[in-house]
């Protein structure tokens, strides 16, 4: 039981160093006379890591991380200014759209990760503002100071627009940001309008134009055979 108390405080001295510690404390360990085995699994290195440690510090090498060292990044400096200019300019591009655009040899996903990094997300926008606190807690005051009223000779209606050229794509978007697409006042249009009541629906209309008081009374006669 000891024996396995000691390796899970050796694993958490190893979690809790930086990387040029872990490569220190490797070296240290195999002059103990520990198996590259035992290290690797202490440390979560591969044994093959483990092995080039110990191979490149008795060459003369140092442990410390050498600058510029690693796979170099696929997207440049002057591939991430021209991504994020170009979302400015054009939210609603893809990232296999941007790759084609801008002629990056990043992939789509290495162009999305990038972005992801940036807080951003690829969402559709807000069509209206969000409920705000107060607005929620008047809802619920209403609902619960009507809970026993008699809605039986009560019609709840409303009316929906619904526009030729709405907007219904996804845009580069910060994470937290409420953005919001607006309308034409003058685009083609329809309306829908329809209404509830206790016994369920009563019926829906279609129409173009305002809803004029005129045109609202004819509906509801129609609908309520008034």
């Amino acid at each position: 039981m000891a024996i396995g108390i000691n390796k899970i405080r050796e694993m958490e001295n190893y979690s809790n160093l930086s990387q040029e510690e872990k490569r220190a404390k490797i070296i240290e360990d195999h002059a103990k006379g520990e198996s590259l085995e035992m290290i690797a699994a202490r440390s979560g290195y591969h044994e093959k890591s483990v092995s080039r440690i110990i191979r490149k510090f008795r060459n003369g090498k140092s442990t410390k991380r050498v600058k510029g060292s690693g796979r170099p990044q696929i997207l440049t400096s002057g591939d991430k200014i021209s991504i994020s200019n170009c979302i400015r300019a054009k939210p609603w591009l893809s990232s296999a759209q941007i790759k084609q655009r801008l002629d990056l040899q990043a992939e789509p996903r290495t162009i999305k990760r990038f972005l992801e990094s940036h807080n951003y997300s690829y969402r559709k926008p807000y069509k209206k503002p969000k409920l705000t606190s107060q607005a929620k807690l008047d809802r619920v005051e209403w609902a619960l100071k009507h809970k026993n009223y008699n809605f039986s000779k009560v019609v709840f209606a409303d009316k929906c627009s619904i526009w030729m050229h709405e907007w219904r794509g996804r845009m580069w978007l910060k994470k937290g940001s409420q953005h919001y697409i607006g309308t034409k006042a003058y685009d083609p249009k329809v309306h829908v309008w329809g209404s509830i009541g206790a016994d369920g629906v009563i019926g829906i209309h279609v129409f173009t134009g305002n809803l004029t008081a005129p045109k609202f009374i004819a509906i509801l006669k129609r609908k309520f055979n008034a």
